[in-house]
């Protein structure tokens, strides 16, 4: 009687190939956790022994949006934030993935094991937002291999799996665009307190009037503080810069809910948009064209580099090589010109 044959079966592939059945069923399910070559070998002899793995109850990926707090700030869903979610959301969707959020201060997410706590809340890859040069937490994620993708962190020292504005681009456009039009005396509202990014802005803005000439001090720029909201420094920055500066004409803020701030501010000082002061700002949010008057700004893609940041992680769940980034976004960002910056003689 012919002898029946084996029946090839995860035990059986790793017997052959000297590795545990964790190993295999990993690699089978394209695990980033096990080598590519190692990968390779195992779906090679499974193809040639005709195996199939039996799914069962296979687990949906969770990608989570691992949100680093500014200090002393409880966490807030601002446009910027909640902009970069719908992006991460909208791959989630069309990709039926899970999507979570996990928010705290950089103290904490550097004295936990990281990689096991994201484990422990069944994630499977993160997003991070607003990381910077104290987020040390990044070298346990590249030891254990687990994928992620850090969206416009601001830190010279991640190099590797990050996508990153061009900040000094953003701030040289701006005050391109304001001189341009013909103005000289700008202020600038810098923001957010803790954020290096605004740092960036300011710089690139620097450059910006010291190549066209114009000269621009200490006396033009006002920081945010810790202890106000974006609405408060706008109402209240931009008082103390005209306060100081009573022949600004125009002013580069930062940050939707600081411009929103600066129109009351504005209007409590009898300066009208953009007869008296023109503004400039970052980011186009949907309520940007629906202020009075609609607002000029620097459009940075955060809803197209959530959804792009989403997709590299759940590559890199998949065993996949990340993709490059397409060509049309504007890294530098994009000048939306509207009614909020009028045309002055030089």
């Amino acid at each position: 009687m012919p002898r029946k044959p084996q029946r090839t079966t995860v035990y059986s592939l790793s017997d052959e190939l000297n590795v545990s059945v964790a190993t295999i069923s990993k690699a089978l399910r394209g695990s980033p956790e096990i080598s590519a070559e190692l990968r390779k070998r195992i779906k090679s002899l499974a193809a040639k022994r005709n195996f199939k793995p039996r799914i069962v109850g296979r687990k949906v990926p969770n990608i989570c949006v691992l949100i680093q707090q500014y200090p002393g700030h409880v966490l807030d869903f601002g446009l910027f934030l909640s902009t970069i979610m719908e992006g991460v959301a909208q791959y989630a969707r069309e990709k039926g993935l899970e999507m979570s959020i996990y928010a705290d201060d950089v103290d904490r997410l550097n004295s936990v094991d990281i990689v096991r706590e994201l484990r422990r809340r069944s994630i499977d890859g993160a997003v991070i937002v607003r990381s910077n040069d104290e987020s040390r937490y990044f070298a346990r994620l590249d030891a254990e291999n687990f994928p992620h993708c850090a969206l416009l962190s601001t830190s010279p020292a991640h190099r590797e799996n990050v996508i990153t504005v061009d900040n000094r681009a953003v701030g040289r456009l701006a005050a391109e665009h304001l001189l341009a039009t013909g103005h000289r005396r700008i202020g600038v509202l810098v923001s957010p307190p803790h954020g290096v990014s605004g740092q960036a802005r300011l710089d690139g803005f620097r450059e910006a009037m010291a190549a066209g000439g114009v000269r621009f001090d200490d006396s033009q720029i006002v920081v945010e503080p810790v202890d106000r909201t974006g609405l408060q420094f706008g109402d209240q920055g931009v008082r103390e810069l005209l306060e100081k500066n009573p022949d600004i004409t125009a002013v580069f803020a930062m940050d939707h809910a600081v411009v929103v701030g600066m129109l009351h501010g504005l209007r409590a000082l009898g300066r009208r948009v953009p007869e008296d002061v023109s503004i400039i700002s970052c980011d186009d949010y949907p309520e940007s064209a629906y202020l009075n008057p609609p607002l000029t700004v620097v459009d940075i893609p955060n809803r197209e580099l959530g959804y792009l940041a989403a997709e590299q992680v759940h590559r890199v769940i998949c065993g996949l090589e990340r993709s490059p980034l397409p060509d049309h976004i504007a890294l530098g960002g994009r000048l939306i010109k509207r009614q909020s910056v009028s045309e002055r003689a030089s």
